[in-house]
């Protein structure tokens, strides 16, 4: 798209300027633009919200369908108040409309809540000089001038105590306000001097929302993105963060205009479209979809006075994404990994000459990725998950898209492995124990079950082959987000467990022989009800992450140990979090992950939890599933009294700086092994005395595992190296 280029001595130079298709706006470069809804050439004020237009006629709401141009419903304003509306603000979810009226003199400025299902008009707010609202974290924001005092910003008081607070002081007359998904709120200036468009950040607007002790902000504390050429009246942002404005100047041209994305003085932006008409005051801005996008459900719309809403939006298509990225799991040493990107995207409109990047990788400690010639090559450094996300560009326009890779160690070393391969199933099917056994075996290991025939229902542990990773709720709530079970070398690879954990009747795992084992650990994902309701929200579960996705959510795996009844130790796994500062940081496990539980130390069963940040009245909301795979399980049997024994070797200090100590309470000598949180072996020492002293300094800091074993059998501590 071609740059609005500058105002010269107050001549508005434009290049590339379109054919416009019917409308009193010249569109410019790649756009295209058109009066729309001809007929409604009264409205005031409007919203555009999932495809319906919200326009204010003065006295009556009308929603029209935004692509058929049906007239769906009309709200009529209430009866004796006399009025000019200042805003309309659509929140179809919540079944309601905001609408902001103001009167000469300031004397009744009122605000309304419109109910959608039984269209009444409710009072809620007098704020004197209205004039636009946004929802920023399920707070409302208002933000008007009256007559000769500068704008203001508000966070609404609908008590009817009318006790507003002032939350940004910003300067000029009135304009409007919009806030992106992470509640940074931005606003472009109208004042008779310098015009600019601003952004304050999420977190010094989500701070000064939530706490009334915090300074009221200012212009100074707001980013600079874009000088102006005059003052603004209105600015909204659409699906793809593309945050579009209207100027008007007295002496030139109205421009519909477009943010490019660099920050700072000058005129960071391009022109959609312009009127050169005296008579033209370009108003309200609204948008759908992509701006930049051709296609009924993309474009800005733009009211001026006594003119129909025109709609603005690019002819060009973007690139897209020819097909999806599958997830990756890898193992740590394997060979690279490398994809063609030319294989993935193409541009509709134009020669592929594609440019890639890559723009995020949330965690580095787990594969390094790079791009050259348009392959992308993927190296497992690490265990665990990282989302790689890759922009393709050609002729100026952009795409992203994700890549999920999950990365593990191999697990070395005499284990027995419950795998479930011995057990068989129909394609596509499961195991949850309406045959009444109450219990399946694989390997050594004793997977219990619970079938409910009156109700047809199960916990504990289930088993499944199932590769559904597309269908959400309850009635997928047998397979795992994976599409399959962890890697394996036979014919029937693809089984895993499920299990559905019930805090009344918790998931065990006991061994055949009744004896005490050394359990290294296992490998678990998350099952697809649970993953899609954590990504998306249903009716029961909220979208991790809230609205704007720094709502600091969670669900956690507790694993714990049983010798002999008494419960040995506590692991926690997160099965999704998004607590980070960085939210490209936040993550829900789609991949197969390893579960180190050698701290357990020697256990005859064991069992799991789950717990989540999203809870309600009746326990936790978010789906309790999780599945797993491949429990490697010590062949060596251990006595209870030889664990008894073993409880008193101590290990000090704990935490370590440097050194530690070796106390057996023994003349016998042990070996000592000490592995990382993924599970690699990083010392080993043969022979150990008692009281003997074991350098660490070489260890970063962290978590470890230390075993130490005789010829009676082992034991395993955690030790935190500082």
């Amino acid at each position: 798209m071609n740059k609005f280029l500058s105002i010269t001595f107050g001549l508005l130079l434009l290049a590339n300027v379109s054919q416009s298709q019917n409308s009193y706006l010249t569109a410019v470069g790649n756009n295209s633009a058109n009066d729309i809804f001809t007929d409604y050439d009264m409205l005031s004020t409007f919203d555009i919200k999932d495809g319906v237009l919200y326009g204010n006629t003065g006295d009556t709401i009308i929603c029209i369908n935004i692509i058929t141009g049906e007239e769906l419903v009309k709200y009529g304003k209430p009866q004796g108040y006399n009025a000019y509306p200042s805003f309309v603000y659509a929140n179809p979810t919540n079944n309601e409309i905001w609408a902001g009226f103001t009167v000469t003199g300031n004397s009744d400025d009122r605000i309304y809540r419109i109910d959608l299902e039984t269209a009444e008009w409710h009072h809620k707010a007098t704020l004197t000089g209205n004039f636009d609202m946004e929802i920023i974290n399920n707070q409302l924001v208002v933000d008007g001038a009256i007559y000769g005092e500068e704008n203001k910003i508000y966070l609404l008081d609908t008590t009817g105590n009318n006790s507003h607070r002032l939350i940004i002081e910003t300067s000029g007359s009135s304009a409007g306000i919009t806030a992106d998904a992470q509640g940074n709120l931005y606003f472009a200036t109208a004042t008779f001097d310098d015009n600019y468009l601003v952004k304050w950040s999420s977190s010094a607007v989500l701070g000064i929302l939530s706490n009334t002790d915090l300074p009221v902000l200012q212009m100074s504390d707001a980013v600079i993105l874009s000088d102006l050429p005059a003052g603004a009246y209105d600015c909204d942002i659409d699906q793809k963060g593309n945050v579009i404005f209207s100027v008007n100047d007295y002496a030139s041209d109205k421009i519909l205009a477009i943010w490019n994305k660099t920050e700072g003085n000058g005129y960071n932006y391009d022109t959609l479209a312009y009127t050169s008409d005296d008579m033209d005051w370009l108003t309200m801005v609204k948008t759908m979809g992509d701006v930049l996008e051709s296609g009924n459900n993309n474009g800005a719309f733009v009211l001026s006075y006594a003119r129909p809403i025109a709609k603005i939006n690019g002819t060009d298509q973007a690139p897209i994404l020819t097909q999806p990225f599958e997830n990756i799991q890898l193992s740590v040493g394997s060979e690279t990994v490398e994809l063609n990107l030319n294989n993935y995207f193409t541009d509709p409109d134009s020669e592929d000459n594609f440019t890639f990047s890559v723009v995020s990788n949330s965690n580095s400690e787990v594969v390094l990725a790079a791009i050259t010639d348009h392959k992308l090559t993927i190296n497992p450094i690490g265990s665990g998950q990282t989302t790689v996300t890759i922009e393709a560009e050609n002729e100026n326009r952009r795409v992203t898209a994700s890549i999920i890779i999950g990365s593990y160690h191999a697990i070395v070393g005499e284990y027995t492995i419950a795998n479930f391969e011995n057990l068989d199933l129909e394609n596509n099917s499961y195991w949850n124990g309406a045959n009444g056994e109450g219990s399946f075996q694989s390997g050594n290991a004793i997977f219990t079950n619970h079938y409910n025939a009156e109700y047809g229902s199960w916990n504990q542990w289930a088993y499944s082959n199932s590769t559904n990773d597309t269908t959400p709720g309850w009635s997928n709530q047998y397979s795992a987000i994976t599409k399959g079970g962890f890697e394996s070398t036979s014919a029937n690879s693809g089984v895993y467990t499920v299990s559905y954990v019930s805090d009344f009747d918790l998931p065990t795992v006991k061994f055949a022989n009744n004896k005490a084992h050394t359990v290294k650990g296992f490998y678990t994902t998350n099952s697809t009800y649970t993953a899609l309701s954590m990504k998306n929200g249903d009716a029961f579960s909220k979208k991790f992450g809230g609205v704007t996705g720094s709502d600091a959510d969670w669900l956690k795996l507790s694993v714990w140990g049983f010798v002999d009844g008494k419960k040995t130790d506590t692991i926690e796994f997160y099965l999704a979090d998004y607590r980070f500062g960085n939210q490209e940081e936040d993550y829900i496990v789609q991949t197969w992950q390893w579960v180190e539980l050698s701290s357990l130390g020697a256990i005859d069963s064991l069992q799991i939890a789950l717990s989540s940040s999203d809870n309600g009245a009746w326990g936790m909301n978010t789906p309790a599933y999780l599945c797993a795979d491949q429990f490697y399980i010590s062949p060596t049997e251990v006595n209870i009294e030889t664990i008894a024994s073993f409880n008193n070797i101590h290990v000090f200090p704990n935490p370590a700086s440097n050194y530690i100590n070796i106390n057996t309470n023994s003349e016998k000598e042990v070996q000592l092994t000490i592995f990382d949180i993924s599970g690699s072996l990083v010392k080993q020492v043969n022979h150990v005395l008692d009281n003997q002293i074991i350098d660490i300094q070489h260890l970063p800091s962290g978590l470890y595992v230390l075993r130490l074993q005789s010829n009676n059998g082992s034991v395993t501590k955690r030790l935190i190296k500082q």
